[in-house]
């Protein structure tokens, strides 16, 4: 029988799992859908990357570019204090593998995507590995996290929020790591994660902070270590500021003034958007101090949200005895980091009355600490349940990881691949109280389903909104591009509608519904025919 305790076992365990979630990502990206504005954030990756041809006397080479001549300036961008490290990255990209149609671009863009959410995955397993010496935590960990349905999904459709937590969860593990031993590499390494962080999200100004913090409370307690982590510190904030710069184009010409106007802009973004929370349409820029909270609760598995309560609990009690001893051992320090990535934003969130809108995927970054709570509640009760049954120890593990991971599995399985639609509350609540797909990427399935019905000839489609329906044809095949004409609701022959802030009694143009994209259940999208 195969010992799981092993190390032997775990030199192929682990690769078997991260191999099998690779194979998994390249089988399953072409099944997903556009996001909302994901072609608008590659229009500004291409605005930028000519500002950067232009400044590094490359214009020549950019001019060779077909529709060179209509990329406006940076200056006349709308979006250009967005950080775009992670664009740039994928234009490159798109030219190496010769994506040129439109399909083929959004397909690799997709992936990489994936990727980068399998990266995030390893840098969670190596966290739950370093704070509970046990691979088998770190594992448990990253499939917690792939298992999560919302996650799972919006790892292919999530440019911005899924990307910028793996790419934080990365950085953590860079912090902890240099906090263990301080070196020249170690010091490097956080500051180009962090850069990259900060350069995807300005949110990501909270690693800086997180470092500065833990790094004085680690010189604090371990005093072998305190004069090179003063000095790793002394390194690391120059480094990563001009890391920072460096990715960041808008900084190029006024880093300190620019970046405190792309904070100020990142604070109030879109604030005069709605959300529809519990039943109602409320703004942005005043929502209750329960939104998050709620969300999170509604759109988690509700057995992962008892395992981080129970390790919450857990990690509460040891900074008791901590305080009470006046001594922070490391185990306890990890877990006061944790703490703090978690709560400090969902707290200033609330305190500062910041916007945020789609739900809570803004706050995503703050989902891998909870994670890690979960992995602590399941060792705890394992412990307890163990205690009656040494000798099946085991057994007991297997069956309560399958009781955890498979509900969520099947409904993976079940709701493909409109799995952002998940929530852990009945359909028939959800449906009513909160957005459904705010992504919009189940236009895609829409518009694939009325070619179905319709062998040959032109389609007249349109609907509430323009940029999905736009996003959907992009991810046609060119015949099948061709077919899809958008026009205006009054000449259309079909209206799809996701019904974004709003149920079912939405007002809709006289049609009659002849088709509904669903996930387990819950609607994501209607078809509807205009008499």
């Amino acid at each position: 029988m195969l010992d799981f305790s092993s190390d032997s076992a775990r030199r192929w365990v682990v690769p078997l799992f991260f191999g099998a979630l690779l194979a998994l990502g390249l089988v399953l990206h072409p099944d997903y859908g556009i996001g909302w504005d994901e072609s608008t954030e590659r229009i500004n990756g291409i605005i930028n990357a000519k500002y950067v041809a232009e400044r590094l006397g490359l214009g020549a080479l950019a001019r060779q570019e077909p529709n060179y001549r209509v990329i406006p300036a940076l200056t006349d961008a709308p979006d250009a204090d967005h950080g775009v490290a992670y664009q740039l990255l994928l234009l490159p990209l798109e030219r190496l593998l010769g994506a040129h149609d439109q399909r083929a671009i959004y397909l690799l863009r997709h992936l990489v995507n994936f990727l980068f959410f399998v990266a995030g995955a390893a840098g969670l397993y190596g966290l739950a590995r370093a704070r509970f010496a046990d691979w088998r935590a770190g594992l448990l960990a990253a499939s917690l996290l792939v298992l999560t349905p919302r996650f799972f999904a919006e790892a292919f459709i999530n440019y911005k929020d899924v990307v910028f937590a793996s790419v934080f969860t990365l950085s953590i593990l860079t912090l902890w790591r240099l906090l263990q031993r301080p070196t020249a590499v170690r010091v490097l390494l956080h500051a180009a994660a962090t850069a990259f962080a900060i350069d995807v999200r300005t949110m990501g100004v909270l690693l800086p902070a997180l470092t500065l913090g833990f790094g004085l409370l680690e010189a604090w307690q371990e005093p072998t270590r305190r004069r090179a982590l003063l000095v790793a510190l002394v390194a690391y904030f120059p480094l990563m500021a001009a890391f920072t710069v460096v990715g960041w184009p808008f900084l190029w010409e006024a880093p300190f003034a620019n970046f405190m106007a792309a904070f100020r802009s990142f604070s109030r973004y879109r604030s005069t958007l709605h959300n529809f929370y519990l039943g109602e349409l409320i703004s942005a820029r005043q929502l209750p101090w329960h939104y998050a909270p709620v969300w999170i609760a509604v759109t988690t598995p509700l057995p992962f949200v008892a395992l981080a309560l129970l390790g919450l609990l857990q990690a509460v009690c040891g900074a008791w005895h901590c305080i009470r001893r006046w001594a922070v051992p490391p185990a306890a320090r990890f877990d006061l980091l944790i703490t703090a990535w978690l709560f400090g934003p969902i707290i200033s969130v609330i305190i500062f009355h910041s916007v945020i809108y789609d739900g809570w995927r803004h706050l995503y970054f703050v989902y891998p600490p909870m994670v890690l709570l979960m992995v602590g509640g399941f060792r705890m009760l394992l412990a307890v349940l163990t205690r009656w049954a040494p000798r099946r120890a085991a057994t007991v593990a297997g069956l309560l990881a399958a009781g955890l991971l498979l509900p969520p599995m099947a409904y993976l399985m079940r709701a493909h691949p409109q799995q952002q639609l998940y929530f852990s509350i009945p359909n028939a609540v959800a449906a009513q109280q909160f957005e459904r797909d705010y992504w919009g990427v189940s236009y895609r399935q829409g518009l694939e389903w009325l070619l179905q019905q319709h062998a040959s000839g032109p389609l007249r489609v349109s609907g509430p909104h323009f940029m999905p329906l736009y996003n959907a044809r992009l991810l046609l095949r060119p015949a099948e591009r061709e077919r899809i004409v958008l026009s205006s609701p009054a000449e259309a022959q079909y209206l799809l509608t996701t019904e974004r802030l709003s149920p079912p009694s939405r007002a809709l143009p006289p049609a009659t519904t002849v088709h509904r994209i669903t996930a387990d259940g819950i609607t994501a999208l209607r078809v509807l025919r205009v008499p």
